[in-house]
């Protein structure tokens, strides 16, 4: 194993999970995550450029809270988790991470 030194500014990871089918629980997979998971990836790049950041988006497995209706997002080293998003969502997502990146206001409550 070998540490290695590189890191960005902020890191997204978007739920792709896929249940069985019957399964008890709703899945990210099933709600469009992949379909998320690219149109953040190419707005969230872009959106980190124009701001001199480094932006790295990541697909994951299950974050807990599934939700059937869309996908959970989180974001470090922010600590933020959003909830059921969706690709029209992502323009307020944006919006509340550059508060938080700002220090302005509180962000909502899931």
């Amino acid at each position: 194993m070998r540490t290695i030194a590189q890191s960005c500014d902020l890191q997204f990871f978007v739920c792709v999970n896929q249940r069985a089918a019957g399964a008890a629980l709703p899945s990210c997979g099933s709600g469009r995550g992949n379909e998320v998971y690219e149109s953040l990836r190419a707005e969230a790049v872009a959106w980190g450029r124009r701001r001199g950041l480094q932006v790295w988006v990541n697909r994951s497995l299950c974050q807990g809270f599934c939700h059937a209706d869309g996908v959970n997002v989180s974001v470090f080293p922010l600590q933020l988790r959003f909830q059921a998003v969706l690709i029209g969502d992502l323009p307020q997502m944006f919006l509340e991470i550059e508060n938080k990146l700002m220090g302005k206001g509180e962000t909502r409550k899931a």
